[in-house]
This record gives structure tokens, C-alpha cells and sequence, in this order.
């Protein structure tokens, strides 16, 4: 486990059934000492609005324990529907793991 952050990579779908796993995922992280919490999408080729409302609650969920959700790594296709839906401009997206990555070195200094 990475001292600043806990990645969680889904894999296939995101809808309600891999979404009901990735919330549960993302709820037992949040009760941890990390601040972070940053969801790979490198492996996730369909999001639909099921998996999209998952993702909804668990950043309210994050937010309220005063955690950080982020996202990286996005498909055309999930970022095309976090853009339609305009989430893209409520969650926290990066290009890659690297990218987040340096961001947090940023915040360490």
C-alpha cells in the first residue's frame, strides 16, 4: 500500500453491480488513516448512469470524511459521459497515474 494514497483499479464495466463492489471498496478506504483515494480506470471500458451515480456517492462519501477522491487513466468513453453530464468538472481527473502521482509531490512541498 502506497503511504499517500490507495489505488483501487476496476476492471470490464462500471454499473451497478461492479459499482455496488467499487463504493464498498472506496467506504473501506475512506475509514483508513490515508487522505487519498485514487480510482484507475485503465481497466474499465463502459461506465453507464449506475456506475456514474457510484461514483457520485462516493465522493460525497470521501468528501465527508475529509478524504480526496481522484481519478485517472479515463476511457474516451468515460470521459465522454462525465463530460456530457458535466462531472467531469466536479471530480478530480488526471491523464495518468504518473501525473497524479507528481501532483501529490507538489502538494508534499
Amino acid at each position: 500500500m502506497n503511504s499517500l494514497y490507495q489505488a483501487i483499479t476496476p476492471k470490464g464495466r462500471l454499473d451497478g453491480i461492479s459499482g455496488a463492489q467499487l463504493h464498498q471498496q472506496i467506504a473501506d478506504f475512506a475509514k483508513t488513516d490515508l487522505k487519498t483515494i485514487l480510482i484507475d480506470f485503465s481497466q474499465i471500458d463502459f461506465l453507464d448512469s449506475t456506475g456514474l451515480g457510484v461514483l457520485i456517492t462516493s465522493l460525497k462519501l470521501a468528501r465527508s470524511l475529509g478524504k480526496r477522491l481522484c481519478f485517472c487513466s479515463l476511457s474516451e468513453q468515460v470521459l465522454m459521459i462525465l463530460q456530457l453530464t458535466k462531472m467531469s468538472t466536479v471530480f478530480e481527473i488526471f491523464n495518468d497515474r504518473s501525473t497524479f502521482e507528481q501532483s501529490l509531490e507538489k502538494l508534499k512541498s
